[in-house]
């Protein structure tokens, strides 16, 4: 037990009333603005739950949280003031408690609460390894990574007042163990207020109902500093339904929209694509290294686990080895769900067995050099690309991925990452699904960008964004300003996993809405169709009959200009021929 800590009046607003050794606080009437009661965490740890003792309905705000410093008065209250976290809540009880981080976030990150505080509630916080974790009547409500904070407490509303029932700098108070149930705090658990708003949470499990979100993230923070951490699932749900399953840890992994561990930047992860058909993978992004296929499929009742010691993450299924990185600034780990997808955290396994890598003959030294010779032939024989303004291949973003090769693609082909960096309208406006030919849609989309700047065309798509700004925003925006243009052109890369992502279909009704038919190319990455009702699956779309006119809507726009037509194969096993079938009809629309 650490030592019991009371409020320090060094730390606090002068015009408070307290009691009890300074175990009691309350504010009478309105006096002072955002008065602050609090207390010092020492060591960085720390234990705090408080009882709420004074009125909650007179006015003004309540607020309760950490900070790395926190004004006496006058200030913005936990969670709204600089450098805090913390629960918040406006004017009087009529209005629910919300969860604020401008520690962590520069544009006070927000989530609603379904809780209204009253008089008798206890709030609670810990703060341990680098993270806060808040608790209300003790359940848990959220974690927030907690770097440098010093000090916490609370600010009073109108006639507020609240009474230490615990403080400790021990920081190992129990928070109830979030889906009901009480918890460990030094257990693994989901993070909810960094996760995914459309997933479901029960305790350790979590599911994804139908195809809500895109890449949804089920979060687990990973404590600063920690010499050794471990993380595993069972797999609950089957893995066939639709849309893609990643496992892994990050320094940095958006919420929803994103790419999935492994393939977002600053990731590494094991990622298996649409469903039990499609490929897995280990994917470092981290380091840039290139995937590495695996052989065996996640299906339900798997346990995917993987352990951090030092500096390195070993992955593991089944208890079996499938890859290792290494990595630094970790803050995640986690998964990002398929369709339906549901798993529940379970004890890591002790150790990792043996990878169960493939093992493949080892080529002949005749055949290696025989190899060398055909690869540096046919790149002494390409042409280096021209530099286009504001495409310039040298410019990678910061953490940018390098896209694996992919089938079909002739060696020497640039696939490298660029930002955007133009100050016009884009030429061609792209759409594509990142989990398309079998988890390759970005290579090929990064290999397509290429062979068109090549003809002195500037290209946009949604991974061209600068670190930091958001994709919809400059991918809508930047879309709207090529449709404006009399020859400007979309180019949708279709694929069965296009039409299975909320993403994707929305950018291609925005497209179909602002471009006429002439100008929008579609690309067939994969095998698809556009017949009956393929667009059945879609729930976000509405009900069957809205979404049966939206699939009218696309044939009549698009059906008919495929390239090439949906039966006769798949764009990249002709890459060269399409590639100039391509260029030849984008020069057709511009004149």
């Amino acid at each position: 037990m650490g030592v019991e800590i009371p409020f320090d009046l060094k730390l606090s607003d002068g015009d408070l009333k307290y009691s009890e050794q300074y175990k009691s606080v309350r504010r009478d009437g309105s006096n002072g603005c955002y008065p602050a009661a609090c207390l010092p965490i020492v060591g960085g740890k720390l234990s705090l739950s408080v009882e709420l003792v004074g009125s909650m309905s007179d006015g003004n705000s309540f607020s309760f949280g950490v900070a790395q410093s926190m004004r006496k008065a006058w200030g913005d209250g936990f969670g709204k003031e600089k450098t805090s976290v913390g629960m918040f809540q406006a004017a009087n009880e009529t209005e629910s408690v919300g969860l604020w981080d401008t520690l962590n976030s520069s544009d006070r990150a927000h989530k609603g609460l379904s809780h209204v505080l009253k008089k008798g509630d206890t709030v609670g916080l810990v703060v341990s390894d680098g993270l806060a974790v808040f608790s209300i009547n003790k359940r848990e409500v959220g974690r927030f990574p907690a770097p440098g904070v010093t000090v916490a407490g609370c600010t009073l509303n109108t006639n507020g007042g609240v009474r230490i029932i615990e403080s400790s700098s021990s920081g190992s108070g129990a928070v109830g163990g979030g889906g009901g149930g009480g918890g460990d705090t030094s257990s693994v658990m989901f993070s909810t207020s960094m996760s995914a708003t459309e997933l479901r949470f029960k305790g350790q499990q979590v599911k994804r109902p139908g195809t809500s979100g895109c890449y949804p993230l089920a979060a687990v923070l990973v404590p600063p500093g920690s010499a050794t951490f471990s993380f595993a699932v069972k797999m609950l749900s089957s893995t066939d339904n639709g849309n893609a399953f990643s496992f892994g840890v990050a320094q940095k992994i958006r919420k929803t929209y994103g790419d999935g561990f492994g393939k977002e930047r600053t990731s590494v992860g094991i990622f298996q694509s649409c469903s039990a058909s499609g490929s897995i993978s280990f994917c470092d992004n981290l380091n840039s290294r290139p995937d590495v296929s695996l052989s065996n499929k996640i299906v339900r009742g798997d346990v995917i686990a993987l352990v951090i010691s030092g500096s390195t993450a070993t992955f593991t299924i089944n208890g079996r080895k499938v890859g290792s990185a290494p990595v630094s600034g970790i803050n995640f780990a986690g998964c990002t769900l398929h369709t339906d997808g549901e798993i529940e955290i379970v004890a890591a396994p002790q150790e990792a067995k043996a990878s169960p890598a493939k093992s493949e003959p080892e080529p002949s030294k005749k055949a290696v050099r025989a190899l060398s010779r055909d690869m540096s032939s046919r790149l002494k024989d390409s042409a280096p690309a021209p530099r286009i303004k504001g495409h310039d291949p040298a410019i990678r973003r910061r953490g940018a991925e390098a896209p694996s090769a992919a089938p079909g693609l002739p060696l020497g082909t640039n696939i490298d990452p660029v930002e955007w960096a133009n100050e016009e309208e884009p030429a061609i406006i792209i759409s594509y699904s990142t989990a398309a030919a079998n988890g390759h849609g970005l290579t090929y989309t990064w290999a397509l960008t290429h062979e068109l700047q090549k003809v002195g065309l500037t290209v946009f798509h949604g991974r061209m964004v600068f670190s930091g700004d958001s994709w919809q925003e400059q991918w809508y925006g930047l879309m709207q300003l090529t449709a404006e243009m009399a020859t400007g052109i979309a180019l949708v890369l279709l694929s069965e996993e296009y039409f299975k992502s909320e993403a994707c279909v929305n950018e291609l009704r925005a497209i179909c809405k602002q471009f006429d038919s002439n100008r929008i190319i579609p690309v067939m990455l994969g095998g698809c169709t556009m017949r009956g009702d393929f667009l059945g699956h879609c729930e976000f779309l509405g009900k069957p009959f809205e979404r049966k006119k939206i699939a009218g809507f696309f044939r009549g726009k698009i059906d008919g200009n495929c390239l090439p037509p949906p039966d006769v194969g798949v764009f990249q096993d002709k890459w060269a021929t399409h590639v100039e079938q391509l260029i030849t009809r984008v020069k057709q629309i511009k004149g």
